[in-house]
């Protein structure tokens, strides 16, 4: 797994190849079962960022948390749990200070989001310390746009399949516009998917001496 550092416009890791074969075919099955069975909601209903109280993504999602009473029945959380191995953390974190947070980290949230024609997700920060992404579509690739935006210069990371981005969450990004370059058919499974891992760190001394 080649993990590659870079230094502007923010301090940013891209990994890509992340899942192998097993563990793809098994992210693919539960993807497909998310989009098919309608379990994805609507941007109003899946704890989108907002400006001014105004809902600045159009696509569907879901938390994983949301759909499984134990993550271990989720394939995307075992094949994030097995390919992202203690070993890639401590080399990510050898990159740059910025990411020496991961060894705090002890608790994380899993979005799985799905944009197709129109659908973007304007520049906005995420409240956990580190945001992970991981960008998945069916090949012959049927759109174009979804690609990542990082900062406020217009820097762009074009679209990549089973790629891994691993930014600071306080950093400004977005993605751009997904436009289908045929006729498509709603929830149709041939758009953009991420799946984002927001990392935290929960603070698990007894409330006695938190105070």
């Amino acid at each position: 797994m080649n993990i590659e550092y870079f230094e502007t416009p923010i301090p940013h890791i891209i990994i890509r190849n992340v899942f192998d074969e097993n563990n793809l075919k098994g992210v693919w099955k539960e993807l497909d079962f998310l989009t098919d069975s309608n379990k994805l909601l609507p941007p109003e209903q899946s704890r989108s960022a907002k400006k001014f109280g105004v809902v600045l993504k159009k696509n569907h999602a879901i938390y994983l948390e949301d759909v499984y009473k134990s993550a271990r029945f989720s394939n995307i959380f075992n094949a994030t749990q097995s390919s992202v191995s203690k070993k890639i953390i401590q080399e990510i974190m050898s990159k740059h200070p910025v990411f020496n947070w991961f060894k705090n980290v002890n608790n994380e949230s899993i979005l799985v989001s799905y944009y197709e024609n129109d659908d973007r997700y304007l520049p906005h920060e995420d409240s956990s310390v580190y945001t992970i992404l991981i960008n998945f579509y069916k090949e012959p690739k049927a759109f174009t746009g979804g690609d990542l935006t990082l900062g406020t210069s217009g820097y762009t990371i074009p679209l990549e399949n089973n790629r891994m981005i691993i930014i600071p969450s306080w950093a400004t990004h977005g993605v751009t516009p997904v436009k289908f370059t045929d006729n498509y058919t709603p929830m149709s499974g041939m758009g953009r998917y991420t799946i984002s891992i927001f990392s935290f760190i929960e603070n698990k001394l007894p409330p006695e001496e938190t105070r």
